[in-house]
């Protein structure tokens, strides 16, 4: 009899430890995934802030170009412009289609969806045209030394445009990150008691 409850308290002590073992890897894989959602998170957000930062750095440079009348000066604005349209381009084509080396997915919600390909925004749209005519622009204006003409054919109303809608896609990263964070947090909460209670609990 006594061996018979020796070995019930032995076999309830091993399932005590193995409930807190797995409790405790629980809890350090939701530590990893917060760390990770943080981290990816702000990836998602700086360079959707990017874009926006390099739209005006190209009207700036594009605007420039035409008020220029050296030959050598012109050449070097033309090598930031055709620098920061390149560089606005793989951004913009990282949170379209992800980029695996920076560790970042497709836009997949519905609602960033909505802000790139859906008919309020059209927020691809946008930035492949501004793109394509700032390299219109550049060509024409900047490595041909051309000053006639005006970036602002672009259009001063579609440009701002452009910036609102860049600023309500970081916007929507950031809450969205934000959220994906909470969420982590609030299981963790949940594991980390689970954790303290259930010692006392199996007492």
């Amino acid at each position: 009899m006594a061996l018979t409850k020796s070995n019930n308290l032995t076999k309830n002590y091993v399932l005590v430890l193995v409930t807190l073992g797995l409790l405790a890897l629980g809890n350090y894989y939701l530590l990893e995934s917060v760390v990770a959602s943080q981290a990816s998170g702000a990836a998602e957000i700086n360079i959707a802030g990017r874009q926006r930062m390099l739209s005006q750095r190209i009207t700036l440079l594009s605007n420039q170009i035409q008020n220029l009348t050296d030959k050598q000066h012109i050449q070097i604005v033309s090598k930031k412009l055709a620098d920061a349209i390149d560089l606005m381009r793989q951004s913009h084509l990282a949170l379209v289609d992800g980029n695996k080396e920076l560790g970042l997915s497709p836009a997949s919600t519905d609602e960033l969806k909505a802000m790139y390909f859906g008919p309020k925004s059209f927020v691809d749209t946008q930035v492949q045209a501004f793109l394509g005519y700032a390299e219109e622009y550049m060509n024409e204006h900047g490595t041909l030394g051309i000053t006639v003409g005006d970036w602002h054919q672009f259009g001063n109303s579609e440009t701002e445009s452009l910036l609102h809608d860049l600023d309500a896609v970081v916007g929507q990263y950031q809450k969205e990150s934000d959220a994906k964070v909470a969420r982590l947090r609030n299981y963790q909460i949940v594991a980390l008691a689970a954790t303290l209670i259930f010692p006392c609990l199996s007492g």
